[in-house]
């Protein structure tokens, strides 16, 4: 699977992979749990040369096209159809395989690392410092709505039932943590119209709309009445 040409395959692979051990499993009810990576290279550990895994499905397409196409493509159908509704997220915090999607100080892109010849660990595949890039890679694509609920006095508000409600129908809840976050998740809302409510009915936004997929609608702080 190594390079650009290699990622295509990959997607295709562990996609009839996952099928084969859902069709084994679940007639057992036994739920198979998808699996996604950012990228992969451990060449400046093992040096093995087909280890390179880019970030990026074409040179010209943006950090972190890979994961997000690996998200759509594989892990959410996936993860729709178990009954967790979960998918796992490869990444280490080693950084020597290059599957770490943690935040890095943003630094412009090269291809150049500190071998003798230039690009022996890159292989010639350009990394950078993304920034938050793949943390709002993961949020477009798992949450439709996040906010944070405040009091009057902008204090967070924590274990409050909120529901996304459509022409007078309740069809998603979520619950405020304790600094007041709270997030509806994707997999349980449309793309459309909505109005934000508590458990009372009280209307604390009165129109939101639910992007179509890839776009998170964030809201900042909602004050509860």
């Amino acid at each position: 699977h190594r390079g650009y040409a290699g990622l295509e395959r990959y997607l295709e692979d562990n996609r009839k992979l996952f099928e084969k051990y859902r069709n084994a499993a679940g007639p057992l009810g036994v739920p198979v749990i998808p699996t996604v990576l950012p990228g992969y290279n451990d060449r400046g550990i093992r040096g093995r040369f087909n280890h390179a895994m880019p970030r990026r499905m074409r040179p010209e397409a943006p950090e972190g096209s890979f994961f997000a196409k690996g998200l759509e493509e594989l892990a959410l159908p996936l993860a729709t159809q178990n009954a967790l509704r979960m998918l796992f997220i490869t990444s280490w915090n080693e950084w020597n395989e290059d599957t770490a999607i943690e935040p890095l100080a943003v630094s412009t892109a090269t291809s150049t690392d500190s071998s003798p010849e230039g690009d022996r660990y890159t292989q010639g595949f350009p990394y950078e410092g993304y920034g938050l890039t793949y943390l709002r890679v993961l949020q477009d694509h798992v949450v439709a709505v996040a906010g944070r609920l405040v009091s009057p006095n902008a204090t967070a508000v924590a274990d409050v039932r909120l529901f996304l409600t459509r022409e007078g129908r309740q069809e998603a809840s979520a619950v405020s943590d304790s600094a007041g976050w709270f997030r509806f998740s994707r997999g349980e809302v449309s793309p459309g119209e909505y109005s934000l409510t508590n458990e009372e009915g009280v209307v604390l936004v009165e129109s939101l709309r639910v992007k179509a997929k890839s776009v998170a609608t964030e809201l900042g702080d909602v004050k509860r009445p």
